[in-house]
């Protein structure tokens, strides 16, 4: 199934400085309500799928969900001033096979497409 690129839509809130999230999602799922989620650290929401992190404000840090088997994210770190995004899988659930709950550090411009497999958490 394609699904049609729609325009990146971005998340403000209190204490963001100029760090944006921009959240590409499904058509049928609705676009998520402007309110104080945008602020680090943000909790992956089940509507997201991707996100494009300028970090020239300041680190960044993206909270993932519970994994559900074939669920897959998508996280940029669209920033250029040499700060991080950190992703941190949910408990003890792991990423990339990194240890129970270890987090996972996005440099400048690095990108990861991650999907979530019940016996190896989010690859």
């Amino acid at each position: 199934m394609l699904i049609p690129n729609y325009p990146p839509r971005t998340i403000v809130g209190a204490g963001i400085d100029s760090r944006t999230i921009h959240s590409s999602i499904y058509p049928s799922l609705s676009l998520p309500s402007d309110k104080d989620d945008g602020d680090s650290p943000y909790t992956v929401q089940l509507k997201d799928e991707e996100f494009a992190i300028d970090t020239d404000g300041g680190a960044f840090s993206i909270l993932l969900p519970a994994g559900v088997p074939g669920r897959r994210l998508k996280i940029i770190n669209a920033g250029t001033s040499g700060n991080n995004v950190t992703v941190t899988p949910n408990g003890t659930e792991q990423l990339f096979r990194g240890g129970a709950g270890v987090a996972f550090t996005l440099h400048d411009v690095e990108i990861i497409d991650i999907s979530f497999f019940t016996n190896q958490g989010w690859l």
